[in-house]
């Protein structure tokens, strides 16, 4: 519909008045003047709005009333911040989405996701909004235009409390038109298709996100889309159906993720086909597979430990991926990413298993034994941070018997050394420190039963515990005060860069070579020796990220006050042993007694 003429220096504006009519070259100016940063034209905008467009929107020739709806989409936001105007316009549009002809509309339905986000515009549209996606919708129905569905999903971001009563509906309806895209035998059109039935998900995701509170209309969504999710699963030879998988764990993470709802069985019934997905042919998917997952265990490991699929319990079949992926040969040259996720999931069956004692010693040596295979071959710190975690998780879990594996196999001084060696200067992640602190916390309050190399190490111990508490400590002081880097200084950034690269305001002209801060950042990066690494586009290039991206997730030791829980421990190991108590302090450092005294400073503020 829309043709994108690029700016050139040579193109200059004429003076008004333009015509809907008469003016060819109308779309042109619009664009120059809305992308122009001197603003050198802005006074013309407005009277052009006022005398051009805002009549137009009655006008008896449905092509001068498409015209007046398709140009608002190339107006600044900035020149319909005038209540009168943004008021008036945006009558004209919703007249629009109810003419009598299609382009009209289309053009209506366009121009009104531009405007949804100009200030003062969701209060004036919120009355209407309930009539305003059943217009969308039939829209849809007539005309296969991208833009109406990308509309619809401004929409809904916009208007969460107005979609709830209608978000079932909207649900059926999207997935009518996810059917009849993804059916389509038109091969001319299938690119365009596939697009049009991702953004149909997409949109379903936003809706989904509105129901936060919502359990009943939740229900209702999940029973719609439950078919497509089980077909998605299980249609590993349909290449179409590949397409989409990721968007099917994307709709399973935001339904299993609400902390006030239970899981349903709509979704428990998924849990099976999603590991077998995972353990056959979606193993490249599982940086998408892994959040719904933890959130199954998370949320209630007892009901993920007695689920089965096909005559299997559902923890053996994720443990068959676990296994292979930490255990399969690789290649120097071979990523750790994959065998990061690996651990990342076997740490929260052990942690989520806890309260329950659901791991019986058999799997506990199975883990060990992995483990430990892994460590031996394991080339990145960050590997290594992910394993250990397993093994500060499984001394978190039952000590004694984990201890008591790890001596029986000849390996303990070994593990303990690499632990103990490794943690002095990694576990940079607040998780890891978390874990650290449990489980070195549990080791000296039976110190007396432990192996020499660990008594050895008691100083050592309590010492790495109060530095990562530490850490700890100044990182939520960090965030309470700033709220960490924020979004305006990381655009300021973004924008200092784009002003060493000094972009013309006109743009360029057509026989000049355009520049971009990405080419100019991967420029520098070859220039600081970057032959025969990686390039990420805005990331510092580490060795050690592997493409390893960590997932944020409520881990079953986030509301435990690891800091309440040292210190009542300690107080307990003084009373208990009196002798080893006054020998861990009088070890401290001065950096690390004075620590030790602001924490226990900290917890006395807290309690009162």
């Amino acid at each position: 519909m829309r043709l994108f003429v690029p700016m050139r220096r040579s193109h200059t504006l004429s003076s008004p008045p333009y015509s809907l009519t008469t003016n060819t070259s109308l779309q042109r100016h619009l664009q120059i003047l809305k992308e122009s940063k001197n603003r050198e034209y802005s006074g013309l905008i407005q009277p052009f709005i006022t005398t051009q467009v805002i009549p137009e929107f009655a006008s008896p020739v449905a092509f001068i009333r498409f015209r007046a709806c398709w140009s608002i989409e190339y107006i600044d936001e900035t020149d319909l911040k005038q209540p009168t105007i943004l008021s008036t316009v945006l009558q004209g549009l919703l007249s629009g989405l109810r003419d009598p002809t299609l382009p009209v509309q289309a053009a209506a339905a366009c121009s009104l996701r531009h405007l949804i986000t100009t200030e003062g515009t969701v209060e004036l549209l919120r009355p209407f909004v309930t009539d305003i996606v059943q217009e969308y919708f039939r829209i849809m129905d007539e005309v296969d235009n991208d833009s109406v569905l990308s509309a619809l999903q401004v929409i809904v971001e916009n208007f969460p409390e107005e979609i709830q009563p209608i978000a079932c509906t909207m649900v059926d309806h999207l997935m009518r038109s996810f059917a009849s895209y993804t059916s389509s035998g038109n091969e001319d059109d299938q690119d365009e298709n596939a697009f049009n039935a991702t953004q149909c998900l997409d949109t379903i995701l936003c809706i989904i996100e509105t129901c936060e509170n919502n359990a009943a209309v939740l229900a209702q969504i999940e029973t719609t889309i439950l078919p497509l999710l089980q077909k998605l699963l299980q249609d590993d030879d349909n290449y179409d159906s590949m397409e989409y998988i990721t968007h099917c764990f994307q709709i399973m993470e935001s339904c299993t993720r609400f902390p006030d709802m239970a899981i349903s069985p709509s979704m428990w019934s998924l849990v099976g086909p999603t590991l077998t997905a995972l353990d056959s042919f979606a193993i490249d998917f599982i940086d998408d597979i892994m959040p719904p997952i933890l959130n199954y265990m998370t949320r209630d490991m007892a009901t993920f430990f007695t689920t089965t699929y096909n005559g299997q319990p559902c923890i053996s079949i994720l443990w068959n991926t676990v296994s292979k992926l930490l255990t399969g040969e690789k290649s120097p040259q071979e990523s750790e990413r994959d065998d990061k996720y690996a651990c990342t999931l076997l740490s929260c069956v052990i942690l989520a298993s806890k309260p329950y004692s659901l791991l019986q010693e058999p799997f506990l040596r199975e883990i060990i034994q992995v483990m430990k295979s892994r460590l031996s071959s394991a080339r990145s710190n960050g590997l290594k941070d992910k394993l250990l975690e397993c093994l500060l998780a499984l001394l978190y879990y039952d000590h004694r018997t984990v201890i008591s594996m790890l001596v029986a196999s000849g390996d303990c001084d070994n593990i303990f050394n690499l632990l103990l060696t490794h943690a002095a200067d990694n576990f940079k992640a607040e998780f890891s420190q978390r874990l650290l602190i449990l489980s070195y916390t549990i080791l000296l309050s039976d110190a007396g039963g432990l192996p020499p190399i660990l008594q050895q190490n008691a100083t050592l111990l309590f010492a790495q515990c109060i530095e990562k508490l530490h850490l700890i400590n100044e990182n939520d002081n960090y965030n309470e005060e700033s709220g960490g880097r924020d979004d305006d200084e990381e655009l300021s950034s973004v924008d200092d860069d784009a002003d060493l690269l000094e972009i013309p305001d006109e743009g360029f002209d057509e026989d000049e070579d355009c520049i971009n801060i990405e080419d100019e950042e991967y420029l520098r990066a070859l220039a600081q020796g970057g032959r025969g690494k990686r390039y990420i586009p805005g990331e510092v290039n580490d060795d050690d990220d592997d493409d390893y991206d960590e997932y944020d997730y409520s881990s079953p030791i986030d509301a435990i006050n690891v800091l309440s829980y040292f210190i009542t421990n300690l107080q307990s190991t003084a009373a208990a042993n009196p002798t080893l108590a006054s020998a861990l302090q009088a070890s401290l450092s001065t950096d690390n007694a004075s620590k030790l005294t602001q924490l226990m400073t900290i917890l006395q503020q807290e309690s009162q």
